[in-house]
């Protein structure tokens, strides 16, 4: 980790070799942002370059959704996590490439994409289709055998005149196989617009879009609906999370998860003025009875915790609209937020101080993540050595956190040797229940 200008904001790409180029590539238009490029030779790897390198730096961006989802499944988040999504642009230019291979209306297979959004690029294209086979993707370390076998199986059955698909290592094989396949990669510009999304995120301030929002939606009349509708259903979450780039859990047969950063949340809900996965599942689903509790927290277990409440909580009050919950207030969906006086929920009180050491917004609430971590007393040190900074830099942190009253003065621990005590510190009980 390392103390940067207030503007600017370091985020670490993780993808392929090919993936990061064009990252850096995006990155080179947005003047505020810096990148550390993180390159995997199998997808697999992703967990372990998480695990490794977030606490180097503001935010991890993750350059397709198969790396992104194998280290949601395993990596406790140390910093917020950003990726791509599924952008249609690259499935339009990989389409335009496979022109060559057709001899009449085409036939092809495709995985990660579903159907109705693949046809709404085809609808971009003047290519006429016949047939197309698709299979979703899913975060298991035996997918891409499982990918190379459905294409490379409607391939030499005659079915598809080529494949598309979104996994890198995938395409290679089938290549190597002799079957026309063609790489989905996003383009330059789709990861520039998301790229310049996150380090709007990182810097605008508001230190609670970097916390998780997890959502619980239950079918309330469940009983009434066959096994096979629950399971369409089902697949209707899990298509929404693999496009949007969440997390998704089957937590019962009528209890379904979605995990994602508050930012995420609140830009897809409209500041949580409506939803529009409910409006979708109830447009395909018009029999469901849905309620949804959300709950916003740091980590994921708690802000499950907090969902369940505001899933009981709307059960109480009987709203269907939906209800969050953070660890302080109820809100129902399309009400205002509510105030509160606890100075770190000031968003300028926050940001005043970020800027007085020097950091970003970002990097300021990793910092007190680690304060709350270590166990009071503590010094300037400790928290060094946590960080990744040099005890110099940290002991000036520490003294201007002090002089800011999120620290506060706890005594001396004598030298060990020659030298001077340790001072230490413990966080302020205001400031904590700020987090």
């Amino acid at each position: 980790m390392r103390i940067k200008e207030m503007l600017c904001v370091y985020i670490g790409l993780i993808g392929s070799s090919l993936l990061c180029k064009k990252g850096r590539k995006a990155a080179l238009d947005i003047p505020e942002l810096t990148t550390l490029s993180l390159i995997y030779e199998a997808v697999t790897d992703a967990p372990a370059l998480a695990r490794e390198n977030q606490e180097k730096v503001d935010a991890l961006f993750f350059l397709g959704l198969a790396p992104y989802l194998f280290a949601l499944h395993s990596v406790p988040r140390a910093v917020p996590w950003f990726n791509i999504g599924l952008p249609s642009g690259g499935v339009w230019t990989a389409l335009i490439q496979a022109r060559r291979h057709l001899n009449g209306p085409a036939r092809f297979s495709v995985d990660v994409i579903g159907q109705e959004d693949l046809y709404a690029v085809l609808d971009e294209t003047d290519i006429e289709v016949q047939a197309v086979y698709n299979v979703p993707y899913r975060a298991s370390p035996e997918h891409e055998n499982e990918l190379v076998s459905f294409h490379s199986e409607c391939y030499e059955e005659g079915k598809v005149e080529f494949c598309l698909t979104w996994l890198l290592s995938a395409w290679k094989r089938l290549v190597a196989k002799g079957i026309p396949a063609y790489y989905v990669s996003p383009p330059v510009q789709a990861i520039r617009d998301a790229l310049t999304q996150a380090a709007a995120t990182l810097r605008s301030g508001k230190e609670e879009r970097l916390k998780t929002v997890v959502g619980l939606y239950n079918i309330e009349n469940a009983s009434a609906l066959s096994e096979e509708r629950l399971g369409e259903v089902r697949d209707f979450f899990a298509f929404h999370a693999l496009k949007h780039g969440v997390l998704f859990v089957g937590k019962s047969p009528s209890l379904f998860q979605i995990v994602e950063s508050h930012a995420q949340f609140m830009a897809a809900t409209g500041e949580f003025s409506r939803s529009p996965l409910k409006e979708r599942l109830l447009k395909t689903f018009p029999e469901l009875e849905l309620r949804m509790g959300y709950g916003l927290a740091p980590t994921i277990s708690t802000a499950e915790e907090w969902a369940r409440r505001a899933l009981d909580s709307a059960r109480a009050g009987d709203v269907f609209d939906g209800c969050m919950f953070d660890g302080r207030d109820y809100r129902r969906m399309g009400e205002p937020e509510p105030s509160s006086s606890s100075p770190l929920r000031s968003t300028e009180t926050f940001s005043e101080i970020a800027r007085k050491i020097d950091v970003t917004d970002a990097t300021f609430l990793r910092y007190l993540r680690i304060l709350e971590v270590l166990e009071s007393p503590f010094s300037a040190r400790e928290f060094a050595h946590m960080a990744g900074i040099q005890p110099q830099a940290s002991r000036k942190i520490f003294n201007l956190l002090a002089r800011e009253e999120v620290l506060q003065n706890d005594g001396k621990r004598p030298a060990s040797s020659k030298g001077r005590p340790e001072v230490l510190y413990r966080l302020t009980l205001n400031r904590r229940e700020g987090m």
